[in-house]
């Protein structure tokens, strides 16, 4: 499966608009699409960036057009959201009024959103043709496409702790990941689950304690465990003769 991420805007963008003070939008959108690819490739899926990372802003037709050039079965465009009320604040998609698959991707997007995020749910909303969410991105594209406002960048809060927030950015990407997998029906993997243990399981590998073919994430049966612990046994009545 073939995963479009759209990074919304670039690094021409703001100046002079899609920021305020020292925050660019498109410095967030940015660095939860860097995640998110790093997600859906270790789930397998292939990714299409509409426009680079890091790159000045490529033309809204240019980008829908390359998207279905390439074919993608479903796509993300990620972006943060502003209000003329600096109180406004909390997370929400978009998708496509006739399209039942992008009101279910964006349905299971909010799931894991108000799951993930600290930040208040919006719910969803259907992209209406001539008014204010007649999106581009979301109307031109073929395959099921949803574009995420994950907080304002008006709202003080949300700009300080939670957009410019790396911990925040990971969230909004992991969002993204277990929605493409649920989408597709496949069990999803977390690239940064840490692994504490492993390295306590090499030393008593080499120790002879265990058996080197053990894996972190395995469970240990009584009869494991006793094998263990009568091992340790061993070790402290040796070294105590």
């Amino acid at each position: 499966m073939k995963i479009a991420i759209d990074v919304g805007h670039g690094i021409d963008t703001y100046p002079p608009s899609k920021g305020i003070g020292d925050f660019a939008e498109f410095s967030f959108n940015n660095e939860v699409g860097k995640l998110a690819k790093e997600i859906l490739e270790h789930n397998g899926f292939e990714v299409y960036l509409s426009q680079p990372f890091d790159s000045k802003e490529v033309p809204l037709k240019i980008r829908s057009s390359n998207i279905n050039k390439e074919k993608c079965d479903i796509g993300f465009s990620i972006h943060a959201d502003a209000a003329s009320d600096e109180d406004v604040a909390g997370h929400h998609a978009f998708y496509w009024h006739t399209s039942p698959k992008g009101k279910v991707l964006a349905l299971k997007w909010l799931k894991y959103a108000d799951e993930t995020l600290p930040n208040k749910s919006r719910g969803i909303r259907a992209c209406i043709p001539r008014t204010w969410t007649d999106f581009h991105i979301v109307r031109r594209t073929n395959c099921p496409f949803i574009l995420m406002e994950h907080g304002y960048f008006t709202n003080k809060h949300e700009r300080e702790n939670l957009l410019k927030s790396l911990e925040f950015q990971k969230k909004c990407a992991l969002a993204i990941g277990k929605t493409a997998c649920e989408y597709f029906d496949i069990e999803f993997k977390n690239p940064w689950t840490e692994r504490w243990g492993e390295i306590y399981i090499n030393e008593l590998s080499q120790k002879k304690i265990i058996d080197s073919s053990h894996d972190s994430s395995e469970e240990v049966t009584w009869d494991e465990m006793a094998a263990v612990i009568c091992r340790i046994l061993e070790r402290i009545e040796r070294l105590e003769k």
